[in-house]
């Protein structure tokens, strides 16, 4: 798929990979729509972009609101009649012990990494579907659902992140599965550990995050979503390492239990 002019609804773009793919993809010249809570950040990203009115919209907003979800789909198609990328990628982490977790906090991390995910692809699949294909790849659509490569292997206090990544995972793969006829390619991302301050802003316990040092830039990973929208590809992996974690632990899942207790041991008694 093209990338020039063509509209793309971003998700979590005030900052971190989110904001890192809009600046990359505001250099090839789509046309993005992007959303996130905080105006402020919102009106200092349009800012630093520095494109045409023509190709920007800018709506805060809670994402976990069902009403604002359709009323972004709604908006977007209004102003470009047409939505060719959707990437979710607004997250919320939670570091806790899981018998420790409010039922509170289950619920916003639930209702950001999941709810929103079906709810705004519902609305834009609906929408591609009913659109006419991309004449280069005669493509109706893409989205993209942003994972982790701790989906299905949790670290020690984020069960709860772990478990809505792994939610997200299989809601892709049905979608996949249920779109297979209609030219729409449904992508998961998994990054790794990942340069921003997305861990400064989870919930629960604020402690600093395992493996510091093997992590990557945003730009980084911003570079493989624009590879992938080039691509159409299914499974987007930022590193060689993140992927052979992986695979790793899908064929060795004893052997990842082991090293992750290890790792966690050490960590508390340094």
């Amino acid at each position: 798929m093209l990338i020039k002019d063509s509209v793309i609804v971003i998700t979590g773009a005030t900052a971190g990979i989110g904001a890192a793919i809009a600046r990359q993809l505001a250099q090839k010249g789509a046309k993005l729509v992007l959303t996130g809570r905080r105006q402020d950040r919102l009106d200092s990203l349009q800012h630093d972009l520095n494109i045409s009115d023509s190709h920007l919209l800018c709506i805060a907003g809670d994402l976990r609101d069902e009403g604002f979800c359709n009323q972004l789909v709604h908006q977007t198609v209004k102003r470009f009649n047409r939505i060719d990328v959707l990437i979710n990628n607004a997250g919320l982490g939670h570091a806790s012990r899981l018998i420790d977790i409010p039922s509170a906090d289950f619920q916003t991390v639930w209702e950001t990494n999941v709810y929103a995910v079906v709810w705004l692809s519902q609305a834009v699949a609906t929408v591609m579907q009913n659109q006419s294909p991309e004449p280069h790849t005669r493509k109706r659509g893409q989205i993209i659902n942003v994972s982790s490569i701790i989906e299905d292997r949790p670290l020690i206090n984020q069960v709860i992140y772990s478990a809505s990544k792994a939610a997200v995972n299989h809601y892709s793969r049905g979608l996949r599965m249920e779109l297979s006829k209609s030219d729409i390619t449904i992508s998961i991302l998994y990054p790794g550990l990942t340069h921003t301050e997305f861990h400064d802003a989870k919930l629960g316990q604020q402690t600093k995050p395992q493996f510091r040092k093997m992590g990557v830039t945003p730009d980084l990973v911003a570079k493989q979503v624009e590879r992938a929208i080039l691509k159409q590809k299914w499974e987007i992996y930022v590193t060689w390492y993140d992927c052979f974690f992986v695979q790793a632990n899908r064929h060795f899942p004893l052997l990842t239990d082991q090293v992750f207790r290890y790792v966690a041991n050490r960590k508390e008694e340094a």
